[in-house]
């Protein structure tokens, strides 16, 4: 069977980011490949323009996996799973609290949303299945960031451009850390107010059977003083530890 070169190469280059975490130049690629830099800057330009890849600006740009990439990877296998075994444990944790529940990952300096559950006397959310926010200002932004690799960590929040949501929203990278070493700490986020008035979220973090995070949960509704936040936090993270152990996870159980 004949292999169209261009598909090959397409399909190698996908395979050669996805397994480098932190990305890759195009110096690099074209190293790893063993192309001429004219084809592979080509073939990035396709893939960037199909959301398939995504560009990270560091001191060297850095190619990364994009979110298209990821929605054609949950088609199958691994990914689908995730949604799946997910979906019973968010739609019993909303019925419980009455709040919109999220399943949300990391896309390069964003959290994405891959799977939402809103019952039905719950608040109306601007959140939709694969849209995004960023990180520094949403309980599953800091959840799924807290518990990556510190390079990664330190990469990401350094090169974060904090803007003010509202009055409660963190403004410096000194105090995002803080942040999520306190959130590491103590097992889950909160996002009080500080991406939309009134809105308070908490989040927890999944961990595949390698005890690596690759999702978070969340729970999400109106701000209210009387709100039993243990009772509420120790839900979505008993749902968080539910989809973690249906995953093979062992060790956060």
């Amino acid at each position: 069977m004949k292999i169209n070169r261009t598909a090959k190469r397409t399909i190698d280059m996908l395979d050669i980011i996805s397994k480098n975490k932190k990305g890759l130049t195009l110096r690099e690629i074209t190293r790893l490949m063993d192309i001429p830099q004219t084809s592979a800057f080509d073939i990035l330009q396709t893939l960037i323009s199909m959301n398939l890849i995504a560009e990270k600006h560091e001191e060297f740009k850095r190619y990364v996996i994009g979110i298209k990439s990821y929605e054609i990877g949950m088609a199958y296998s691994y990914n689908n799973d995730l949604i799946q075994i997910s979906i019973p444990f968010l739609e019993e944790l909303g019925e419980k609290l009455g709040k919109t529940s999220f399943l949300g990952i990391l896309d390069n300096n964003q959290v994405a949303y891959i799977y939402k559950y809103e019952p039905s006397n719950a608040i109306v959310t601007t959140a939709k299945i694969g849209s995004r926010n960023d990180i520094y200002c949403t309980s599953l932004g800091k959840v799924l960031l807290a518990y990556e690799e510190d390079d990664y960590k330190n990469t990401l929040v350094n090169n974060m451009a904090f803007e003010q949501k509202t009055n409660k929203t963190i403004l410096n990278k000194e105090d995002f850390h803080k942040e999520l070493e306190l959130v590491k700490n103590q097992g889950y986020a909160l996002d009080d107010r500080e991406l939309e008035e009134y809105i308070l979220c908490i989040g927890a973090p999944v961990f595949d059977s390698n005890n690596r995070i690759i999702a978070a949960v969340s729970a999400t509704g109106l701000f209210k003083e009387d709100l039993d936040i243990d009772y509420e936090t120790n839900l979505v993270k008993q749902t968080a530890t539910n989809i973690s152990i249906r995953l093979g996870n062992k060790i956060n159980t």
